[in-house]
């Protein structure tokens, strides 16, 4: 058994996002579509007599018991055995509470580093639907539809080369506070869905930014308008996109060149906006 792994896990990004109606077990199913994305935070994961550690560089990722890498290593253990402690320290790029699923991809690390320290494979994807909703999707990443609770997986076209702009403000949303203002529709309006998938299996990522769709737009943008207004700007500064991402408040732009996305990412930052220039990626995680 390996006693130290050290895994790369990767950002997510919402293409497209709809809320359907609240579960019987309390979830909501949704319908998604998600994008692994270059920005990633580095784990290191080695074993300790007893106990969990958690060690990150970054504040306001909590390191005791009530992160998710936690809960990963207690559902490990108890499915699959493995060691009786650990130690994982975070190297964290991906903010904080973004939108971004840096908290459920670090869990998918641990998972798999636990996977590989122990030299063999349970049911990854079972064990990550019962640490977190999308937890599943970082095991594998790329391009995929989500169904049901974000854990219903279905690998997808990738997403043709383009730059994404991550624009990520100085608000703090919280996703419990964003479902719970939500008023659903009667009916789903699949339009942009449609516009997405096709985008995908004809390798256009001008009509892929064209389908961009968030359920929590409206909800969020109500109650912070900024939000609402630097997406305009973004839009009027070449962007063939621009959306929120999870329940945010991160909003990405598609650009269909690096210049483009510099430049934004450049005016971004001159307006004090933290903002990070990606590409698509075709993986969730990476054992290095």
């Amino acid at each position: 058994m390996a006693a130290c792994v050290r895994i790369r896990t990767l950002a997510k990004v919402n293409l497209y996002l709809e809320v359907l109606g609240r579960r019987a077990d309390g979830y909501h199913d949704v319908v998604s579509v998600m994008q692994s994305v270059t920005l990633a935070d580095d784990l290191e994961i080695e074993e300790r007599p007893s106990g969990i550690e958690v060690v990150c560089d970054a504040p306001g990722v909590p390191t005791d018991e009530s992160n998710l890498v936690a809960r990963a290593w207690r559902r490990f253990r108890l499915h699959a055995g493995g060691p009786d402690g650990l130690r994982v320290r975070i190297g964290k790029r991906i903010p904080v509470a973004a939108g971004l699923g840096g908290g459920s991809a670090n869990a998918a690390g641990v998972l798999a580093g636990l996977s590989a320290m122990r030299g063999g494979r349970p049911d990854l994807a079972r064990l990550a639907a019962e640490v977190g909703s999308d937890v599943p999707f970082f095991l594998e990443g790329g391009t995929r539809l989500a169904g049901g609770r974000g854990t219903d997986l279905e690998p997808l076209p990738a997403l043709p080369p383009c730059w994404i702009v991550l624009a990520c403000p100085d608000v703090r949303v919280e996703t419990r506070w964003a479902y719970g203002r939500l008023k659903l529709p009667l009916t789903r309006d699949r339009e942009f869905l449609t516009m997405i998938l096709a985008g995908l299996r004809q390798g256009d990522a001008r009509a892929v930014a064209g389908g961009l769709f968030n359920r929590f737009e409206r909800v969020v943008f109500g109650a912070y308008p900024e939000l609402d207004d630097l997406k305009g700007e973004m839009l009027r500064r070449d962007a063939l996109g621009v959306v929120l991402s999870g329940s945010g408040p991160t909003l990405l732009a598609v650009s269909e060149s690096q210049e483009t996305a510099s430049a934004l990412s450049a005016w971004l930052s001159k307006q004090g906006v933290r903002s990070f220039v990606t590409e698509p990626a075709r993986k969730g995680l990476e054992l290095l």
